[in-house]
């Protein structure tokens, strides 16, 4: 009787180690994926694309192109460093850059179009610009370095100085440059043009036509990955 009643108080104890050790699995699978989503969303804003892999050039008017020169179809991005939805979109532009910019069937294409801070922004733009000069490859990661910095940092005069040192740039070279930069006054001017009014402003290029719009719906802001996606691939199906 008493080895029984020995088993009988064993038993709850044993349900209550095996039910802590389960909550004990959870707590920590919640945790794990709770990283996974940050680690993820971190690497969304900063950027994955190996570019030095990929073809690069400018329009004839200055606008900074990555992809397969020959793709018959570009997407264009009016975007700001510190605008907010622009951070927002970047895992969509990332997403497009891998769907069709790797695999040679389309082109991005990026524009300054500065919104948040006349000050800030604007100088974002022309040092980004700048990186050419002491980088001729180096835009695109700039790009992706200034994102990543602005979505943490938010808007301030350090950011050329995180470029130029991620970089291995001379920043007094950088900012000697900035000075003289008019590609964001090109690229404001040719979204005056297209009636571009806020951040993200999307567009779409056919050849060599001017950009036009996705859809009367998305005449500025951020567009759906899956609108971009039939756009494109029924530019592809046309060619």
């Amino acid at each position: 009787m008493a080895s029984t009643a020995k088993k009988s108080q064993q038993a709850p104890q044993k349900q209550q180690q095996q039910l802590t050790f389960i909550v004990a699995i959870i707590a920590l699978a919640v945790v794990a994926a709770g990283v996974f989503i940050f680690l993820s969303n971190n690497e969304s804003i900063s950027g994955e694309v190996n570019y030095a892999d990929l073809p690069q050039s400018r329009t004839a008017d200055g606008g900074f192109v990555l992809g397969n020169p020959d793709a018959p179809v570009t997407l264009v991005e009016f975007a700001d460093f510190f605008c907010p939805h622009c951070q927002g979109f970047k895992p969509e532009i990332n997403q497009f850059i891998e769907d069709f910019v790797v695999t040679g069937q389309a082109k991005f294409e990026y524009r300054f179009l500065p919104t948040q801070s006349s000050q800030y922004s604007a100088f974002a733009a022309q040092l980004a610009e700048c990186v050419v000069e002491q980088d001729e490859t180096g835009f695109w990661e700039a790009y992706d370095l200034m994102f990543s910095y602005a979505s943490g940092a938010g808007a301030d005069e350090e950011i050329g100085r995180h470029v130029a040192d991620r970089m291995g740039l001379d920043y007094g070279q950088l900012l000697t440059c900035s000075s003289s930069a008019t590609q964001v006054d090109t690229d404001t001017q040719l979204a005056r043009a297209l009636q571009i009014t806020g951040t993200p402003g999307i567009r779409i290029r056919y050849g060599d036509e001017q950009p036009q719009l996705l859809s009367e719906q998305y005449a500025t802001g951020a567009v759906p990955y899956s609108v971009i996606e039939t756009a494109v691939l029924g530019a592809l199906i046309g060619q």
